[in-house]
């Protein structure tokens, strides 16, 4: 059995620590609740366990995010598809604490909310946006995800996906 440590970026209300509950819960918390710092939870999937770094998304929580990326060896960048443009002005940010403080094997990009949306929003233009951004700055294309932390729909994938990489 495997033991990684997996760190979840991204801004304050995207839904990081309400897809770690989706996670080890199997439940939605409908109030918001801020993260300060970090919070870590475990979470076991095809006998890998992974140790969940819920990192603070506020600004404020800039000079410890670095600490508490440190030995991550998965990390995920998460997104708010109902508010597209939120967090895209924080990827050169992103890429500089990760670079600077982990060295992750593998980074996955996760669109949130996705239940949220109305017909009507180009998710697909939004997605190709950010990772166009994310190629820019980082160099490289990375895998992402559209998920529901709400519904639950999606979020076992990035962790499929994982559980063929390192078997």
């Amino acid at each position: 059995m495997g033991f990684y440590k997996l760190s979840i970026l991204g801004e304050a209300a995207v839904g990081k620590t309400a897809l770690i509950g989706r996670l080890t819960t199997n439940k939605f918390a409908r109030n918001y609740t801020l993260t300060v710092g970090t919070d870590v939870k475990t979470y076991t999937f095809k006998e890998v366990r992974y140790s969940l770094w819920d990192l603070g998304g506020q600004v404020k929580f800039d000079m410890m995010r670095g600490t508490f990326l440190r030995g991550s060896k998965i990390v995920f960048i998460v997104f708010d598809l109902s508010r597209p443009n939120i967090g895209r002005e924080r990827i050169p940010y992103y890429k500089q604490v990760i670079e600077k403080n982990a060295s992750p094997e593998t980074i996955f990009i996760l669109y949130n909310k996705s239940d949220l949306l109305g017909k009507k929003q180009d998710v697909k233009g939004e997605i190709e946006t950010t990772q166009q951004l994310l190629k820019k700055h980082f160099g490289k294309e990375f895998t992402h995800f559209v998920v529901s932390a709400k519904k639950g729909e999606g979020v076992l994938d990035p962790f499929e996906s994982l559980s063929t990489m390192f078997q």
